[in-house]
């Protein structure tokens, strides 16, 4: 017989929620102690997370030369780069007179169109190239108004900033402030997803400028140089806007998002360079990315993006995401002499021949489209491939050969580069051999 479990303690003092029940603590600690392996009758076994619950599958991996980061730093920075630690205080008053203004606004609008007869069939599909409108109406009936200042006083009132409770202990948080000062460490993100990862700055550089330093894909230039051309190209983009009104794509809504954001972007019209590291590959190798999401090509490489897709989602070896493809590849009948092919593309945004994709591309919608429309998309690709300029550090380079990871119609442009490739080239020669053949931009499957 073991022992019996003494009474469990009376606590006065009732502790918070976040705390925890002590009497539950206690009837976990005689649980344990008594038949900590064996225990099939209470509700606590195997709890050992209950009170002090925490991120089992964190991933960081230090590249660093030896080992300058603590180890102690994966409890942080396994949490993801997304993680973000709690502010020192909830929210700021400005905070609330910004939501308390895009309520309003919001309130606004629902009254001034609440006698609309029109139907949801009737509503016109929102474009997702548009400049967001700032339009208010006028103030509705006194009675909605008093309603909402009321509203507005009662928040104003009751509005409290509260001191945030940490999500990082402090040692954590002291690895963070550390790391952040050191500019010896970079931290980066992982190809596939597969976590943050530290190197040495210093490294971090070389694997860089052994990319951009490649004569035959990018060129160097001058911070006068990269400015003046920027400023040329600005007025490229708002000429061709001009130029392409008889494109049916090219509605009011897109022609006004694209002068909109290349007005906004002119001041800093130039994307960044950055890399990701393949852990999973051995040795060690990179992935050149230009993140390109405030550069002057921009809006009109959304244009392109958006002009192309049902164009790329039409191909016959085109699938949306793997879980088509699995549909698809369930319903196969296969021979006992079918095999299995995999491949994948070597580089394939970095060696895509720009003046060859822009002929096969344009040539390919010749066929079903208006002259005007091709016209417009041969002269878009011309001006995003051709002035694709990247910031690294306090160097400024161009592309001169493929397109780049990061810019928005790189993988539609890709995509349909290589599917008239292989209807021109690679069906012919092997396709009485196929059963199924799909692709989704470098990777592909057939049997």
């Amino acid at each position: 017989m073991g022992r019996r479990p003494s009474s469990p303690p009376n606590r006065a003092n009732k502790k918070s929620s976040s705390e925890g029940d002590p009497r539950e603590f206690w009837i976990y600690s005689q649980c344990r102690d008594l038949h900590p392996s064996k225990c099939t009758s209470c509700a606590w076994r195997n709890s050992t997370g209950v009170y002090f619950a925490h991120f089992t599958n964190k991933q960081f991996h230090d590249f660093t030369t030896k080992k300058i980061i603590p180890a102690a730093a994966s409890t942080v920075l396994g949490f993801g780069l997304k993680f973000i630690p709690v502010p020192k205080k909830s929210i700021h008053q400005d905070d609330v007179d910004e939501a308390i203004k895009r309520f309003n606004r919001d309130f606004y609008l629902k009254v001034f169109f609440a006698n609309d007869d029109k139907t949801p069939d009737d509503v016109e599909t929102i474009k997702k190239l548009r400049v967001n409108s700032s339009w208010i109406p006028d103030q509705p009936p006194f009675r909605i108004t008093q309603r909402l200042g009321n509203f507005e006083m009662a928040i104003a009132k009751n509005f409290r900033p509260v001191r945030g409770r940490s999500n990082l202990t402090k040692f954590q948080a002291k690895i963070l402030q550390d790391i952040r000062s050191n500019e010896n460490i970079i931290i980066a993100h992982a190809d596939k997803n597969l976590g943050p990862v530290g190197v040495n700055t210093e490294q971090y550089i070389h694997w860089a400028l052994k990319h951009l330093l490649d004569a035959n894909a990018y060129v160097k230039e001058s911070e006068e140089e990269a400015q003046k051309a920027a400023s040329n190209l600005f007025l490229e983009i708002y000429l061709w806007t001009r130029r392409n009104q008889m494109c049916s794509s090219l509605t009011k809504n897109a022609t006004a998002y694209i002068r909109h954001w290349i007005q906004k972007n002119r001041f800093n019209p130039f994307g960044y360079f950055y890399l990701t590291i393949k852990i999973h590959k051995q040795p060690l190798s990179t992935r050149p990315v230009c993140s390109d999401c405030a550069s002057l090509v921009h809006p009109l490489g959304k244009w392109l993006d958006y002009t192309l897709q049902p164009i790329v989602a039409s191909q016959p070896f085109y699938f949306k995401d793997s879980f088509s493809l699995k549909q698809e590849i369930d319903k196969l009948v296969l021979p006992p002499n079918a095999s299995i092919i995999t491949f994948d593309a070597v580089a394939m945004y970095t060696n895509i021949d720009i003046n060859d994709s822009i002929e096969r591309i344009t040539n390919f919608l010749a066929e079903f489209w208006d002259k005007h429309d091709c016209k417009a998309v041969k002269e878009a690709m011309e001006i995003v491939m051709r002035n694709n300029r990247m910031r690294f550090g306090d160097l400024i380079f161009r592309q001169i050969r493929g397109v780049a990871m990061g810019m928005s119609p790189a993988p539609t442009i890709a995509n349909l580069y290589v599917a008239i490739y292989e209807h021109v080239h690679i069906i012919p020669l092997i396709g009485k051999y196929l059963m199924y053949y799909k692709r989704f931009i470098d990777d592909g499957f057939a049997v």
